[in-house]
């Protein structure tokens, strides 16, 4: 068996981490990224922009995550305000 190829191990170890953070959001009561009507594409590519440009630290955790739920909602464009 050949020896896993560090870009694997490094987007699993993202992974677990994006996954323990997502964790913890979901029983401080946080949920509904995955439904259009509850969180609007807009909303969700506003938090990462936030996330980004607004945060005295990177929290690549966050942003991760942020990305993630913007690339499971095909079909949707965000509003990029141009």
């Amino acid at each position: 068996m050949s020896k896993p190829h560090p870009d694997d191990i490094a987007v699993d170890r993202f992974a677990a981490a994006m996954k323990e953070k997502l964790a913890e959001k979901r029983n401080e009561g946080f949920s509904g990224w995955c439904d259009p009507t509850q969180c609007p594409i807009d909303y969700l590519t506003a938090k990462l922009a936030e996330q980004i440009h607004s945060r005295p630290v990177l929290d690549p955790v966050d942003i991760g995550n942020f990305a993630m739920m913007i690339f499971n909602r095909p079909g949707e464009v965000p509003d990029r305000g141009r």
